[in-house]
């Protein structure tokens, strides 16, 4: 018959198997499975010890993950905190992310690319202006949005001046 132990540290390297996770996020598993907080820590400590729960690689992953996915710098920091990442590893993936601002800049033109196709009918000021609600929404700073709007616009509009012949 299989530990408590045994048990809890089998549910925790399943659930590793699938995706990475957290510290608090198996913390939260394995008592929401009424696993004993004793046995718990020790699952968890075993699991660092073999390197199979790391929170600054699982941050990163998610970090990149979740840009992939159209999701701003703001939205991935408020995720990471609800995930139990520590306050300062979070601080420091966001300040190498915004130390080259064309990067969020690129991100944000490559979804607004993508979700302007769906606006082609309506007036320009409120394609804009849902443009602009959307990408907030997503997560993306106002200086972002702006500077990624003003220059896809120029690029627009270099492109319809190509397109007509003179």
């Amino acid at each position: 018959m299989k530990t408590p132990y045994d048990a809890a540290l089998g549910y925790a390297l399943a659930l590793l198997s699938r995706r990475s996770h957290s510290r608090k996020e198996i913390e939260d598993k394995l008592a929401a499975k009424k696993y004993e907080p004793a046995v718990a820590t020790a699952v968890i400590g075993r699991l660092f010890e073999l390197k199979y729960l790391n929170d600054e690689q699982f941050a990163k992953e998610f970090f990149t993950y979740q840009l992939n996915r159209g999701k701003g710098a703001e939205v991935i920091r408020f995720e990471l905190l609800k995930k139990g990442i520590d306050t300062a590893l979070v601080t420091g993936l966001l300040r190498a992310y915004k130390e080259n601002p064309e990067t969020e800049i690129e991100h944000i033109k490559t979804l607004a690319r993508n979700r302007f196709k769906r606006m082609q009918g309506l007036p320009p000021r409120d394609a804009a202006r849902r443009l602009m609600h959307f990408l907030a929404r997503r997560g993306f700073s106002l200086d972002g949005i702006q500077k990624s709007l003003q220059q896809l616009q120029i690029e627009i509009q270099d492109e319809e001046d190509i397109k007509e012949p003179s």
